[in-house]
């Protein structure tokens, strides 16, 4: 995928050449490894895992398709948009 178009599907994502990254920003410990087990999960049934660090208050998630030679794919993207979705709720 090109960087615009990457960019357009998940605008809140930093493009970069290592794939898309973006920190989201919790209220708390407990709350940010909420969202990491629930990202964990559904990465693991989609067969498609991010790299993610937890911190107090914040989980960053980095996605790349190596497979694909260190690519953004659509699997990428659609965890991403998948990601946002869980963090807003």
């Amino acid at each position: 995928m090109e960087p615009d178009e990457i960019s357009a599907a998940v605008p809140d994502w930093e493009v970069g050449d290592a794939g898309i990254r973006r920190t989201f920003s919790t209220p708390d410990y407990g709350t940010a490894m909420a969202l990491t087990v629930r990202i964990g999960l559904e990465a693991q049934r989609r067969n498609h895992h991010p790299e993610i660090t937890v911190g107090w208050g914040s989980v960053a998630v980095s996605l790349v398709t190596h497979d694909a030679g260190d690519s953004v794919t659509d699997k990428d993207v659609e965890l991403a948009q998948w990601i946002d979705e869980a963090a807003s709720t």
